[in-house]
């Protein structure tokens, strides 16, 4: 049998989503939980590699096994890992056609950013950043980023294959906080933290539209180096083929 589970964590006490040697990640942490629930090996494979520090709210991982349990059983389990801050939302039974990682029609991460007052209890949830925040800057950065790009300057990533679409970038007030949203088809290593660093220095006239165009134009491994802390941003959406409508 083949599961898609839906699940959400907090990422601050983690080095990441995959597993690495002598480090704590959420994808190790949720294979060893279910292996001893179920009484059998489970090795899991994620949508999304969240990097050290980064939250989800809708990650996916998958999974195959010869045993056969419930949507309900695997989601009994949730009470369990959310001692170690994470959380079972959804579990799917789905077709050995279905592949997960190949699957995903764009992704989604929000970035979340407190104007107002700086709180010693967010630091690991939210980017303190008490500038304004110009409408036209945003449109003038949107239209710039919007599109198929190769990206390799705002990542430090070793793919051969760079260029990756934005589909939309926005934002929104909630009270005090600045929310970011970019989706996407993809998004290399510190891509999104990278942008939108870019966009937060562009507001404050730091950088250029000018040296921006180069970055998108020229690109070079990590040209623009900065990105925003990890703990505020958080995977918020992923949407598969339309063959695969998830309810």
């Amino acid at each position: 049998m083949k599961y898609l589970v839906k699940v959400a964590y907090d990422g601050s006490h983690f080095f990441g989503w995959a597993r690495q040697n002598n480090k704590i990640s959420i994808q190790q942490t949720i294979e060893d939980f279910l292996s001893k629930a179920l009484n059998t090996k489970i090795i899991i494979f994620g949508v999304s590699r969240t990097d050290r520090g980064v939250h989800a709210t809708a990650q996916f991982f998958h999974f195959e096994t010869n045993h056969v349990f419930s949507a309900g059983k695997i989601l009994s389990f949730s009470a369990g890992l959310e001692k170690y801050d994470i959380q079972l939302i959804d579990c799917y039974i789905i077709p050995d056609s279905f592949h997960p990682r190949f699957d995903v029609v764009s992704k989604e991460y929000i970035y979340k950013i407190n104007t107002k007052r700086k709180e010693i209890f967010e630091n690991h949830y939210a980017l303190f950043w008490p500038h304004h925040f110009s409408e036209e800057t945003f449109d003038t950065f949107f239209k710039l980023f919007i599109g198929r790009h190769d990206f390799l300057s705002f990542s430090s990533s070793d793919k051969e294959n760079t260029i990756r679409e934005i589909y939309d970038i926005s934002y929104c007030f909630e009270q005090e906080y600045l929310i970011l949203k970019i989706k996407g088809n993809g998004f290399l290593r510190y891509m999104v933290r990278a942008i939108f660093s870019a966009l937060l220095v562009f507001q404050i006239q730091k950088i250029t539209k000018v040296e921006l165009e180069d970055c998108l134009s020229s690109p070079a491994k990590a040209k623009y180096s900065n990105k925003l802390i990890s703990g505020g941003l958080y995977l918020s959406d992923v949407v598969f083929n339309d063959g695969y409508k998830l309810k």
